[in-house]
């Protein structure tokens, strides 16, 4: 409760910094990279992100680094840099993915040494992954090794790893793991699987968001939005009549994902939900669906009293942003 009482201040702190250095009367320079059509809430969600890469808690640091990730913004390689030192392999791990996302060269050396001397073979196998979008595919062999760790999180994490990598001849391999026993790492085998295209795993997926069982349909759509088609959209969109809140605002987020406006009116409805986890979900599926013209109720959200709910607005308006910077 401390953490949370003290949170605001911290950032009123960060962010009466920023907005000296950014003054018009200061003699600091702009930060490179952002464009100046970009909003005052855009700017507020990148500190309060910034900050809290720094937070006690290492989900959060971790969290923080993803949702900076997208970003074109010179600030957001240092939060990497920092990441790829971080004592905890969480945060290695994500800052080392997204160092990778943002093919980030300067970071490339770090990175070598860490792909051998890393003590946690998950980080070892993101920095496998970054190398290879860094143009260094000397270390791939041994994902074929990692797959086949003892450690449930490290195939778990391989098999993210090889989907995300999209080459289709690792389906192969993924193939192979037929003797693989924990749910979670056969969930990341067929996203994977149908990440890089194999229509049965794709079916599967499908299949799983019609389940019976709540988690499942919950994990099923929160995986399918990153792997399945658009055309596919409508069979997900049966998610956003379910009775659990949870189901229908991972159905509208997955939807949004697919660039379907299905669930904008479901994920609007819940934004002033008394539970924070429903308010922090509204926000996630929000950035994946508005334009930056309607960022309004995600800037509100920024001010919640939940500071889940502040990150989850935060990376919801980089999102926004970030998607608008592409087209």
């Amino acid at each position: 409760m401390m953490a949370r009482k003290l949170f605001p201040v911290l950032l009123c702190a960060a962010a009466s910094c920023f907005v000296a250095c950014n003054d018009a009367n200061s003699t600091q320079p702009r930060p490179v990279g952002l464009a100046k059509s970009r909003s005052e809430g855009l700017e507020r969600a990148i500190v309060l992100l910034i900050v809290n890469s720094r937070s006690t808690d290492a989900a959060v640091r971790a969290n923080s680094i993803e949702a900076l990730q997208p970003l074109q913004d010179m600030r957001v390689n240092d939060v990497i840099e920092q990441g790829l030192h971080d004592r905890e392999w969480v945060v290695r791990y994500a800052a080392t993915l997204a160092a990778g996302k943002r093919q980030s060269l300067k970071l490339k050396p770090q990175i070598q040494r860490m792909v051998k001397d890393d003590p946690n073979e998950s980080v070892r196998v993101a920095c496998v992954y970054a190398l290879k979008r860094l143009g260094d595919p000397s270390h791939m062999n041994t994902l074929a090794e990692a797959i086949r760790s003892p450690d449930y999180r490290v195939r778990a994490n391989t098999a993210f790893v090889l989907g995300l990598l999209g080459e289709k001849s690792a389906i192969g391999l993924l193939e192979q793991q037929t003797r693989e026993v924990d749910a979670r790492v056969k969930l990341e085998i067929t996203a994977a699987m149908a990440r890089l295209g194999d229509e049965n795993a794709q079916n599967a997926l499908l299949a799983m968001s019609l389940s019976k069982l709540a988690e499942n349909r919950l994990i099923a759509l929160a995986t399918a939005g990153e792997v399945l088609k658009p055309e596919r959209a409508n069979v997900l969109s049966n998610g956003l009549k379910d009775p659990s809140p949870l189901v229908q605002l991972v159905a509208a987020r997955t939807l949004g994902k697919m660039g379907s406006p299905l669930g904008h009116s479901v994920a609007y409805s819940y934004r002033n939900d008394p539970n924070p986890e429903i308010r922090a979900l509204s926000a996630h599926a929000l950035g994946d669906m508005l334009l930056p013209s309607e960022e309004s109720p995600l800037v509100r959200m920024l001010g919640d009293p939940e500071v889940s709910v502040q990150l989850a607005a935060a990376a919801g308006l980089v999102n926004v942003w970030s998607k608008a910077d592409k087209r």
